[in-house]
Formats: structure tokens, C-alpha cells, sequence
């Protein structure tokens, strides 16, 4: 055997094992087939039971009709007085005596009995021959002899009761027919036991169920040996299916040897084989392609980034040859681009493309802000609590420009003395929804600008953007001023490990 033979054996179970599924369900199904065989067999059997009993039942009713036969001609010539009564009697028993026949399960006999009780004819029990049994009761107290006799007077019947086998000598269940024969002041009759049917029903009961049992078990041999290919291809491909769910890089390609060739189960292994070399083929192209998509996207990230810039520039060169009062104007526009900028920056710069990690993002924002608008180093405290919130493209743009708006509003207006002051940036995720806050202890604002802006184009532009991601704005004055955004969490938005709890914050 080749090493690659010896490797392919390998991928393939030995032989099944016991606990797997499909051998569990084949077992099963086997048992169960079983099963309701035998409950069919004992369903049959009952039923076969009720007709067997009135067919042994009409059995012993005309062997009883025949034994009168036989000894009417002594009971003619008792009627005709050629005989004597005693001697009758004498001549009916000695006939009875040799009326012993075979039932299917046993021997069975003639019985005689006088109506006040006395055994006349008991060829299995001769010691019972004229003994009184008129007070005999079986197992449940019923008076055998006399139930015996009281049928016999009406003519003829049926009884049932208990009384002892011959050979086994246990009570058993017993059906008797009784014919009343006046002229000797007797009664003859025979019976039969209700467990020799079942014995005889259990015998055919066995032999068929084993029967059918056994042609059940053979036909699930051939099955198994037909089927024997299809087993093994299906473990092969549950053990491959396992190994590439370990290690989606790692997958087998070859063939068990032990498959024949040209059968369906090599066909069907090839084409799962041709399969999942498409499938490599088609994940290596797909990845390759991810990849210089990323790079693009970066790249594009990264050109816009430089545009933006490049446009800042421009327009501080523009600044210089404005008269300071009017520089400020421009002094706004380069912080927003600037803002936008970091968008993309903190894209292409970051680990994915789909989101931006916001604490990073707000500590680049907030250092960059104070820069322009903040000299000799003497500014405000800016303290960035966050969450390890992660924004999409979308909603980072525009909220780096209401924190831009909220930031640079609070360094020009919030302070007299910045070196005093301190400003925090907050963002929490409730359920559904961010909130995301600029607060100051500087020296508050009037609440009514919230309604009237008064020309004012930063208030103007938070509330506008506020409404771009569908949010809220809300203002709480006191001990200075706090300014909340409330918006609604997109699928991105989120912690990155929730389980990490609220991140220490960062001061700028």
C-alpha cells in the first residue's frame, strides 16, 4: 500500500462507530420494525385466540354428540327393558373409559357424573371413580359439580370454571360441554383447557414472528451491505466537513482508495472533491480581491484626507491677507475641514474600513482645536470619557462636526480665564441610542438661544446636523453649560468588548 493510500485510509472511520447517528437511527429503525411486528403478532393472536376458542368449543360439543351415539344402542336397550339400569351404566362407562382422543396440545377423555354427584367416568383421575364431588369448588369458590348438573338438567351447555390439568395438576381455566342423560340419571361431557390454545398459539406465534424477524434481519444485512458504499462516503464527508470547520486553510482533496471506481459513491466524492476546490479557488480570489479593495479604499481615504488638507492650507494662506477681525471666519472653516479630515485619517489609519474608534478620533479632534484657537499652551482641561465607542462613516462625520461646533463654541465663549476651565466630552450608549456630550464649568449661556439662534451659524449647524442623523439636542445650564446629542445606534455603533466595562478617560 502507497503512503497516500495509507493517508486516505486515515480520513476514513475504520468502521462506524456505534454511538454515531446513523448508525443510532439504523438500529433504531430496526428495533422499532421489530416491535410493531410482534405488537401486530400478539394483535393477530388475540384475535385468533377468541376464534380458536369457539372453534374448540364446537369441537368438543360434537364429540360429546358422538359419544351419545355410541352407547344409544345400550340406552335403547335400557329403554326397551332388555337391560337393567345398573348394568347400562355398567356397559355406557366401559365405552367412555376408552373414548380418550387427541387435542392439538394434549390428550382429553369422556367424563360421566350421576346428577347428586358421583364420578362415574374419569379415565385421567380413576381414583376419583366413585367418590361424591357434590361440594368440589375450583380456585374462585364456584360449585363445579353442581353448575355441571344444573346445565345438564336443561339439556345440554356450556360451563366454565377451574379445575386442575391431568399432567401439570395447577387449576386452570376450563370450558366443558354437558349432555343430561335422564334415563341413566347422568350426565357425559368433555372439555377443554384455555392455555392449551395458548400454548398453541404462542407455538405459532414464535415460529412466525421469528420468521418474519428473521427475514426483517436478513433483508437489513443486504441493505447494509448495499448501502456499505454510501456509509463510508458519508463518513468520509462528515470527517471532511469536520476538518475544514477546524481549519477552514487545511482542506483534503483525495479519494479513499477503497471506493471502487466509476461507482456513484466515488462520482459523488469527486464532484465534493471538485467542489471544494472550487470553493479554495473561488475564498483565494474572493480574499485577493478584498485586499486590493482595502488597499483602494485606504488610499482613497488617504487622498481625500490630503485634499483636505490642501484646502486648509489654502485657506489659512487666504487668512493671511484678511484683517484680523474678519481671519476668524476662515480660522471656523479650516477646523471643520479639519474635522472631516480626521474622518478619513482615522479610517485608512485604523484596523477597518466600516467603523472609527471615537475616543481616538475626539482626543485627535479636541488637540487639534486647541491649537488654533489656544496659544502659549494656557487652555481649558479637556477631559474625553468614552465607552470604546465605534461609529460608522457616516455618523462619524457628523459628529465630528457638532463636537467641533461644541468644543470651539466653548473655548470662545465659555471662559474668562481658560486656564481655570475644564470641558468634557462624554459618549454612553443607551439600549437603542448614543448620547454624546460637550460640557463646560465656564460661565453658562442664556437657554432661549437654543430656540432663537440669532444669526448664530454654529448653533445654527449643530441643530441642522442633529437632524441629518435623526437625534436630539437637548441643553442643561447651571454650573455651567452641557450640550447632548441623542441619536439612534446604527448596527456598527457599539462597544467594541462590551465586557471591558466604561474605558478610563483621556485628558487633552
Amino acid at each position: 500500500m502507497t503512503s497516500q493510500e495509507t493517508h486516505d485510509s486515515d480520513l476514513l472511520p475504520n468502521k462506524p462507530k456505534l454511538s454515531s447517528r446513523s448508525t443510532f437511527r439504523l438500529a433504531a429503525s430496526l428495533v422499532t420494525a421489530i416491535a410493531v411486528i410482534v405488537i401486530l403478532n400478539l394483535t393477530f393472536a388475540l384475535h385468533l385466540q377468541t376464534s380458536m376458542i369457539d372453534m374448540r368449543k364446537q369441537e368438543i360439543k360434537r364429540l360429546v354428540v358422538l359419544s351419545l351415539n355410541v352407547v344409544e344402542p345400550i340406552l335403547k336397550r335400557l329403554e326397551t327393558g332388555e337391560i337393567e339400569r345398573d348394568e347400562a351404566i355398567r356397559q355406557v362407562r366401559k365405552i367412555l373409559r376408552s373414548l380418550v382422543y387427541d387435542d392439538p396440545a394434549t390428550k382429553n377423555y369422556i367424563f360421566m357424573s350421576t346428577y347428586d354427584g358421583t364420578f362415574l367416568v374419569q379415565p385421567f383421575e380413576p381414583e376419583m371413580e366413585g367418590t361424591n364431588q357434590w361440594n368440589m369448588q375450583d380456585v374462585n369458590g364456584k360449585y363445579t359439580i353442581r353448575e355441571l348438573v344444573k346445565t345438564a338438567r336443561l339439556g345440554e351447555g356450556y360451563v366454565e370454571y377451574y379445575y386442575p390439568t391431568p399432567d401439570r395438576r395447577i387449576p386452570e381455566k376450563k370450558i366443558s360441554y354437558v349432555v343430561g342423560v335422564d334415563s341413566l340419571n347422568s350426565y357425559i361431557g368433555t372439555g377443554l383447557y384455555i392455555n392449551d390454545i395458548n400454548i398453541i398459539l404462542l407455538r405459532h406465534f414464535r415460529s412466525g414472528a421469528l420468521g418474519i424477524i428473521g427475514v426483517l434481519l436478513g433483508f437489513t444485512a443486504i441493505l447494509v451491505l448495499l448501502f456499505r458504499p454510501y456509509y463510508k462516503a458519508y463518513n468520509f464527508l462528515l470527517h471532511q466537513f469536520s476538518r475544514i470547520a477546524e481549519n477552514p486553510d487545511r482542506i483534503e482533496t483525495s479519494i479513499p482508495s477503497q471506493i471502487r471506481d466509476h461507482s456513484e459513491v466515488r462520482i459523488l466524492l469527486y464532484n465534493f472533491r471538485s467542489m471544494l476546490i472550487h470553493l479554495r479557488n473561488s475564498r483565494d480570489q474572493i480574499e485577493t480581491s478584498l485586499k486590493e479593495k482595502e488597499v483602494l479604499l485606504k488610499e482613497v481615504h488617504h487622498r481625500v484626507k490630503n485634499n483636505l488638507q490642501i484646502i486648509s492650507s489654502l485657506l489659512n494662506l487666504q487668512s493671511s491677507e484678511l484683517q484680523p477681525e474678519q481671519q476668524h471666519i476662515l480660522q471656523d472653516s479650516v477646523v471643520r475641514i479639519r474635522a472631516m479630515a480626521l474622518v478619513h485619517e482615522s479610517i485608512y489609519a485604523g484596523e477597518t474600513l466600516h467603523s472609527i474608534d471615537m475616543a481616538e478620533y475626539v482626543r485627535q479632534l479636541s488637540a487639534s482645536i486647541l491649537q488654533l484657537y489656544i496659544s502659549d499652551s494656557i487652555h481649558p482641561e479637556i477631559e474625553i470619557r468614552m465607552e470604546g465607542l465605534y461609529l460608522s462613516l457616516d455618523q462619524a462625520v457628523v459628529c465630528g462636526l457638532i463636537l467641533t461646533e461644541l468644543l470651539t463654541n466653548a473655548l470662545k465663549h465659555a471662559f474668562d480665564d481658560p486656564r481655570n476651565g475644564r470641558i468634557s466630552v462624554t459618549a454612553l450608549t443607551e439600549d437603542t441610542r448614543i448620547l454624546l456630550s460637550v460640557g463646560d464649568n465656564g460661565k453658562g449661556m442664556d437657554p432661549s438661544l437654543l430656540e432663537n439662534p440669532n444669526g448664530s451659524l454654529g448653533l445654527t449647524l449643530i441643530q441642522a446636523l442633529t437632524q441629518q442623523i435623526e437625534g436630539s439636542l437637548r441643553l442643561e445650564t447651571g454650573n455651567g453649560t452641557v450640550f447632548t446629542v441623542s441619536f439612534p445606534r446604527s448596527e456598527i455603533a457599539g462597544r467594541k468588548n462590551p465586557e471591558d466595562g466604561q474605558s478610563p478617560p483621556s485628558v487633552v
